[in-house]
């Protein structure tokens, strides 16, 4: 029903909590060994700088899972936008307001009904296409360059925001500042220096799966600050300005024909409600003689009864 159907607001929170969901819960995903040396290229074949190898596998392996979630995401939000504009044009239509009284006239307008329907789904698709560019452009910059202390830092958490004194402050920064990468440790040695055996492919894949974990992290909260001002803010604030200016736009004898054909249709339903209140007519008049006749005959035998 259209009470249900359109409490978007819940439905849009919904789908983005179930974004989330399955995006915590998407771990790295298995990776061969022939995907490890693909993924190192002329660095690994050199054996130096394998940590790029981690790098370029990270960011493959992240365009993997996460580009359908964004699809699924953008595709689901998209659909309950444009369900909104039939909804609404129901509601209003079953509406008694007065406000709402020239709705059913426009209504018998159905180029212009069509013409506004697909002006609203042309802005939806818009700021789809936008928020898709934007989700990806960020996913792909997010993990082009990656940097190692990034996730190293993100493990400190700021504890008791109210109240920090310059101490707690410093030793933060030192601690970040201080903290070794956390992809790898010192009996490890770094990753350049790793040779690219069966033990190399392990630590390849820990350290791309230890940046997976925090692309993942980043990941929600970039996703939903973008869906949030890209797609649902324009829906509330530009959505009614821009339907508006797609008809300011239209020729005008584009928007003659939009009308003229209503009006063909409005002479038609006249014509036939003229033969209607015609017929009307000539049944209460028919009406009206039956109820004199049976009036005057009931006149005149009262008045017999009376003489008599």
């Amino acid at each position: 029903t259209p009470r249900r159907e359109g409490d978007w607001g819940a439905q849009y929170a919904g789908r983005l909590n179930e974004c989330w969901n399955v995006a915590h819960g998407s771990e790295f995903p298995c990776t061969s060994e022939g995907e490890v040396a693909s993924a190192g290229g002329a660095a690994v074949s050199n054996s130096s700088l394998l940590e790029t190898a981690a790098a370029n596998l990270v960011q493959m392996k992240a365009g993997q899972v996460f580009l359908p979630l964004l699809d699924n995401l953008l595709r689901r939000c998209s659909y309950g936008f444009k369900r909104l504009f039939p909804i609404a044009v129901g509601v209003l239509k079953e509406n008694k307001d007065q406000t709402c009284k020239g709705l059913g006239i426009v209504s018998i307008y159905e180029r212009f009904m069509a013409e506004l329907r697909s002006s609203y789904d042309s802005f939806v698709d818009r700021l789809e296409h936008d928020c898709r560019t934007r989700l990806e452009d960020d996913l792909i910059m997010f993990t082009k360059t990656i940097e190692w202390d990034l996730f190293a830092a993100a493990a400190h958490n700021a504890e008791g925001c109210q109240e920090i004194t310059q101490e707690q402050t410093r030793k933060r920064v030192l601690d970040i500042m201080d903290a070794r990468p956390a992809a790898w440790s010192e009996a490890e040695g770094t990753p350049s220096r790793l040779r690219l055996d069966s033990d190399g492919y392990r630590r390849i894949s820990a350290m791309a799966a230890r940046m997976f974990a925090g692309i993942r992290f980043f990941f929600v909260k970039y996703v939903h600050n973008k869906m949030n001002a890209f797609f649902l803010d324009p829906m509330q604030q530009q959505a009614g300005a821009a339907v508006v200016n797609h008809f300011y736009e239209l020729p005008t004898k584009r928007l003659e024909d939009m009308f003229l054909d209503g009006v063909d249709r409005l002479r038609t339903l006249t014509s036939k409600l003229e033969t209607q209140l015609q017929l009307c007519s000539q049944q209460r008049d028919k009406f009206k003689e039956m109820y004199h006749s049976v009036k005057k005959s009931t006149d005149e035998l009262y008045e017999v009864q009376m003489k008599s």
